[in-house]
């Protein structure tokens, strides 16, 4: 086969790495690299790829760049077209983060097309669940979860950063006011004792979230617990990652206090939190407080402790 006989190698400009190494955001800011948006284009080259008896060696370094542009304009005709004839066996992480990013009607074509994206996670990102929570897409966490992805079922199951469950990311970052994205993970079996959730909405300040997870069962006066689990990145490695949240912290009255709002530690009082509970380093709320210099919540401490 020469390659004249080859409709992709006219408008192919280079090789690509293989593609268990490819690196698609890499190859997407080479502004030399050839892109098409036609689909009538693509058409003609697949029509033309047919009388070959092999597929074209240039095929996916002309798709996987058009793909990705497609998925960023939203063009849904296009990457459904063009997605099936990758001849690459697994969706390339970077197209599958992009489509994350284009919103649940991307990702439905995407998940259409290979649904073993489900299951992909990011190395310091976490997942799909975790991904849709750092955008605040709440309309494509809805879907994800309806089609099966991990709320965070069990202290084992994937975090953002490593370090924080899908409910205790959603109890205190952009994503928590209103805390639809919470409820959510709560409702789809999200696990809430033994977790950080309670103790991040009240260092935060979320009164919304505080009130979702007490209503949830979480324990006022609990402390997370010990996690231990094995990051299994998709090129084979393993990374042993610990969190054990003992060694710093107290209950959520504690860092109610640190956080400085009143209206939080009235919340947690009011639900039954122990004034005399003591955090990892001994001390009661009221001590924390008082070192912390806020005089009201002082104040307030201790007429709850005198009555």
């Amino acid at each position: 086969m020469s390659a004249s006989m080859d409709p992709f190698s006219a408008t192919s400009s280079l090789t690509l790495p293989d593609n268990s190494a490819y690196k698609l955001r890499r190859v997407r800011v080479n502004r030399d690299l050839p892109t098409m948006s036609d689909l009538t284009s693509f058409q003609q080259l697949m029509s033309a790829e047919e009388d070959m008896q092999s597929p074209s060696p240039h095929r996916d370094s002309i798709l996987l760049p058009s793909i990705a542009s497609a998925t960023e304009l939203q063009d849904y005709n296009l990457v459904s077209y063009l997605l099936p004839k990758l001849s690459a066996k697994d969706t390339p992480e970077e197209l599958v983060r992009l489509a994350i990013g284009a919103g649940v009607d991307m990702y439905k074509i995407y998940y259409s097309n290979s649904p073993t994206i489900i299951d992909y996670q990011w190395q310091g990102l976490g997942d799909v669940v975790c991904l849709c929570l750092a955008r605040g897409n709440i309309d494509l966490l809805r879907y994800v979860l309806s089609i099966g992805a991990d709320p965070g079922r069990s202290l084992d199951s994937i975090r953002w950063a490593y370090i924080f469950l899908p409910v205790e990311f959603a109890s205190y970052g952009s994503c928590s006011e209103p805390p639809s994205a919470l409820q959510l993970l709560i409702e789809n079996g999200a696990l809430v004792k033994g977790t950080y959730a309670l103790q991040l909405a009240a260092r935060f300040g979320k009164l919304e979230a505080i009130r979702v997870l007490l209503e949830a069962g979480a324990n006022v006066d609990g402390l997370p617990e010990t996690a231990f689990r094995t990051f299994h990145s998709r090129d084979g490695t393993k990374r042993d990652v610990g969190v054990d949240f003992h060694r710093v912290e107290g209950t959520a009255l504690h860092l109610g206090v640190t956080g400085g709002s009143l209206e939080v530690v009235k919340l947690l009082i009011g639900h039954g939190a122990d004034l005399e509970a003591l955090d990892t380093n001994g001390h009661t709320a009221i001590m924390r407080a008082r070192e912390a210099g806020h005089l009201k919540i002082v104040e307030f401490l201790e007429e709850q402790k005198n009555k």
